[in-house]
């Protein structure tokens, strides 16, 4: 409707300037004072015909310019939350690298450990027990020969002196003191008998299941260990996946408010293209 107005009011205007008087209705002669009113009321049509182009033109302003700042606002919102999570992908590949290294060196200790647990009870299976029950034979033995030989020192004396001259105070005194080592001598038998049964039967069994319990309690330690770094190592995973998943996103917010840009730039060309009075373009 308003350029129907204003063509119209243009139109008249026209005419009424290139004659300086023409017929009115009914073809009465329109003067001077009758054009001048009439220019009146065209300025007035005109603008009137300005209020109402005025008005929407005005609005699709408005409406551009709010889009623009919420762009503005979904941009600056993107860019910051971009940055942070740059911030926390480098963030955590230091964290990770700094968990990588402490696992390495807490597996190869556990694996050291057991390795050594291993050695431990092979060597003593192999050679340390037999080693300890030969030197536990080899000392009953030397106490067995040590009462043998005291024995046969007692004999050798009671027969020497039960023939000799000598007085019967200085063969007591030497019989009774080969008596006594005797008697220490078979008393060191004893507990070395004991001593040797003790540790065939007792000290050695039983340090070969600390043994065993040991190679047990660090494969344990070393299981373990492996399934924590694993599921640390998952979830350092899940840690970068769920970011990854968040700048995929903060990605494609950031393409849909170019494509926003976009179509609010062609708006605002068509706007600005547009006449400002509203009407068609006249020739």
């Amino acid at each position: 409707m308003v350029p129907a107005v204003r063509r119209v009011a243009w139109l008249f205007a026209l005419c009424c300037s290139s004659l300086p008087a023409c017929s009115g209705p009914g073809g009465q002669h329109v003067t001077g004072a009758e054009l001048r009113e009439l220019e009146r009321e065209r300025s007035g049509a005109m603008a009137a015909a300005d209020g109402v182009s005025g008005g929407p033109r005005e609005e699709r302003r408005r409406e551009l310019d709010a889009r623009s700042r919420e762009l503005a606002g979904r941009r600056e919102d993107s860019e910051f939350e971009a940055a942070e999570q740059a911030a926390r992908r480098a963030r955590l590949d230091l964290e990770h690298a700094s968990a990588l290294a402490e696992e390495h060196l807490a597996l190869a200790q556990a694996q050291r450990e057991l390795a050594r647990a291993q050695d431990d009870q092979a060597f003593f299976e192999t050679e340390g027990r037999q080693r300890r029950l030969d030197a536990s034979a080899l000392e009953l033995q030397s106490a067995r020969d040590d009462l043998l030989e005291t024995r046969e020192e007692l004999a050798q004396l009671e027969l020497m002196y039960g023939a000799s001259q000598l007085g019967d105070s200085t063969a007591e005194i030497v019989v009774q003191r080969t008596q006594r080592r005797l008697l220490l001598a078979e008393l060191r038998v004893g507990l070395q008998e004991r001593a040797a049964r003790e540790l065939a039967e007792r000290t050695l069994p039983r340090e070969l299941e600390d043994f065993v319990a040991e190679v047990v309690e660090k494969q344990v330690a070393l299981g373990n260990l492996e399934r924590r770094l694993e599921r640390q190592a998952m979830e350092r995973a899940a840690e970068l996946r769920a970011l990854e998943h968040e700048v995929r996103v903060t990605v494609r917010e950031q393409r849909e408010t170019d494509e926003l840009q976009r179509l609010l730039d062609v708006d605002r060309q068509e706007w600005e293209r547009a006449p400002s009075d509203g009407g068609d373009v006249l020739p």
